[in-house]
């Protein structure tokens, strides 16, 4: 791969991860949003207000971008053949190691 193509990939990549921090900032917030309808009681002028914006809908649909995000974004490891493979540990369908949870943030440990 030439400087080019390296610099092309990087940017690809920064955008990729520019993309996935700002879909994590707006799942964050529906869910704060959601957690606030929560708080009015049911009948209420604003929880019927919120409703009807229907966060739920669309806080699964930012949690699939973000799921399809996360497993877009290229490992940035070295290649993994078989032998490199460790015994008990945990590797995705692709061989990666498996430390990311479904969220894209590392697992704890």
């Amino acid at each position: 791969m030439d400087r080019v193509e390296a610099a092309a990939a990087n940017e690809r990549i920064a955008k990729m991860a520019e993309e996935l921090r700002k879909a994590e900032q707006v799942r964050d917030r529906l869910e704060e949003v959601d957690r606030l309808m929560g708080s009015y009681l049911e009948g209420h002028d604003m929880r019927a207000r919120l409703r009807d914006l229907h966060l739920r809908r669309a806080l699964e649909r930012v949690e699939e971008d973000i799921r399809l995000l996360t497993y877009q974004a290229p490992y940035r490891g070295p290649p993994v053949s078989p032998g490199d493979l460790k015994p008990g540990a945990s590797y995705d369908n692709d061989g990666r190691p498996a430390f990311y949870s479904d969220r894209g943030r590392p697992r704890p440990g």
